[in-house]
């Protein structure tokens, strides 16, 4: 909220681990945990300073990038995404790859919007995240936040 207030630039990326139930249906619920961590920890090597990774859900997560521009936050979710896609998380009976569908959006304070609520960005978010979702998954998808 306070990057909202101060006019500064502040992107959301929105992940979700393409077909999760999946894992937790043929694996069981440890790989699944197994899955979760790997991607938590991933997602927290890959941000610095003031940037913020929650849990969003059940298999979602929530990037939150203060001082990050749109085109920055989109590099970062392709090459999240290519880490993710290359890693083979390994128990003691299988070898299991891992995709991530990503919505991209923020805040751009060169933008005059008096209007911009973080409620309009989470929205957006979930957007973007669901049509990349619904082209295939493993993939991002951005675009500029939306009222």
């Amino acid at each position: 909220q306070q990057a909202l207030q101060s006019r500064r630039p502040l992107t959301l990326l929105l992940l979700d681990i393409d077909r999760f139930k999946q894992f937790n249906d043929t694996y069981g619920h440890l790989v699944g945990d197994k899955v979760l961590r790997f991607v938590a920890e991933t997602l927290r090597h890959s941000v610095k300073g003031r940037d913020m990774v929650a849990r969003y859900g059940g298999e979602e997560f929530l990037l939150v990038l203060p001082e990050t521009n749109l085109d920055n936050a989109i590099n970062l979710a392709e090459r999240l995404r290519h880490h993710l896609a290359q890693k083979i998380i390994e128990t003691e009976t299988y070898q299991i790859s891992i995709t991530a569908s990503f919505g991209v959006t923020g805040f751009d304070a060169a933008i005059p919007d008096t209007a911009v609520r973080y409620e309009d960005l989470i929205n957006t978010v979930d957007r973007y995240l669901y049509m990349a979702k619904s082209r295939g998954r493993n993939q991002v998808v951005s675009g500029p936040h939306l009222n």
